[in-house]
């Protein structure tokens, strides 16, 4: 199956301002999931993970509502990854662990996982 050509970069600062937007309460999770820029069929690392991000952000709405550092901490994360997608920056690899959906490839998020859990505790050099 020839997929079409995609301009990865644009596609990846579209969901950056989209995520921002949502940040800024311009416009609702639902609405920026439904505008999600990346076609269904294209795998990218980066658009992947702030998708599983906004997934995660608008399913802990209530802990969120109950608990301000939580809210703040993953207001941060997001803003960090949406910068970073409007930038063409690369994710730092924890969020790449943290948030990459599971059901995709379990093997490399797992592999991902345990090299961060090394790093943090010391062990190796990214």
């Amino acid at each position: 199956m020839n997929e079409p050509k995609v301009n990865l970069q644009e596609i990846e600062k579209q969901a950056g301002i989209l995520i921002i937007q949502v940040l800024d309460n311009q416009i609702l999770i639902d609405e920026c999931l439904k505008r999600w820029p990346s076609p269904d069929w294209l795998r990218d690392e980066a658009l992947d993970t702030a998708l599983h991000a906004l997934y995660h952000f608008k399913s802990d709405a209530d802990i969120r509502a109950k608990d301000e550092h939580y809210d703040r901490m993953q207001r941060e994360e997001l803003l960090e990854i949406a910068k970073k997608l409007i930038e063409n920056r690369p994710l730092k690899q924890e969020q790449i662990a943290f948030y990459q959906p599971r059901f995709l490839n379990p093997l490399r998020w797992f592999k991902n996982l345990l090299i961060t859990m090394i790093q943090d505790a010391g062990g190796i050099e990214s």
